[in-house]
């Protein structure tokens, strides 16, 4: 599977993207938004609602308690705390308070990627 003779069998090499999108979103909102988790559930929320409101809704379970879980599920993983976890994060990669409060297409590609 592509191994190399010399390259020692405990080391990997994984590759980076040396580029990420940029767009309008400043750094923290731009890191809190990666987590695919808080994702899923923002749209698993949506979609419940939309179920509840439609009443020709052919389903065979109970939006209201898919509801509950998702909140409960929002609460055990912290999504109050997000924004806060989302500032740590950069504040430890070096971003100053001035960088945090810049877009992302405003930084240059050495710091997007960081």
């Amino acid at each position: 599977s592509g191994n190399l003779k010399e390259f020692p069998s405990h080391l990997k090499v994984l590759h980076v993207r040396q580029e990420v999108p940029c767009d309008d979103r400043k750094v923290v909102q731009f890191v809190s938004e990666c987590d695919e988790e808080f994702k899923f559930l923002q749209e698993e929320e949506e979609r419940m609602y939309d179920l509840l409101e439609d009443e020709d809704a052919d389903i065979d379970f109970d939006p209201q308690e898919r509801l509950e879980k998702i909140e409960q599920r929002r609460r055990d993983i912290g999504v109050d705390t997000a924004q806060a976890r989302a500032t740590h994060i950069v504040m430890g990669l070096g971003f100053t308070k001035e960088m945090r409060e810049k877009k992302t297409q405003d930084l240059s590609g050495g710091w997007r990627c960081r």
